[in-house]
C-alpha cells in the first residue's frame, strides 16, 4: 500500500510501498513480535476512533528517521495518490515499533 508521511504525496511512481494487513489487538503478542518503541494495540483501537498503525523497525526507519518523529507523525497517510486513480488517502497515527 502507498504511504507518505508529508502534506503533499510524491509523485505516483515515487511513492513508497508497504504491506499492511488489519489484525486483532493480541495479534502481535500472540505472534512473539516485540515491542521496540510506544504501544501495541489496544481496545481503544476500533472502527470509529482515530486510526492507528504499528510499523516494523524498517519502515520505522525509512518513514521517520528518529523514533521522537514517531510520536509526532500525525501526517502519515495511506491510500491512492491522486495521479494513479483514486485520489483517496487516509491518515493514520503510528503508536508503535515492533522488531523487523
Amino acid at each position: 500500500m502507498p504511504y507518505w508521511t508529508t502534506a503533499t504525496p510524491p509523485p505516483p511512481n515515487q511513492e513508497p510501498v508497504a504491506l499492511a494487513s488489519c489484525v486483532t489487538p493480541d495479534y502481535l503478542k500472540v505472534m512473539g513480535i516485540p515491542l521496540r518503541h510506544g504501544r501495541f494495540f489496544n481496545e481503544r483501537d476500533r472502527i470509529g476512533s482515530e486510526p492507528v498503525v504499528v510499523v516494523d523497525e524498517n519502515l520505522a526507519e525509512h518513514a521517520f528517521a528518529a523514533k521522537t518523529q514517531l510520536a509526532s507523525a500525525s501526517g502519515f497517510r495511506h491510500g491512492r495518490h491522486s495521479g494513479s486513480g483514486g485520489g483517496h488517502s487516509w491518515p493514520c497515527a503510528p503508536v508503535g515499533v515492533g522488531c523487523r
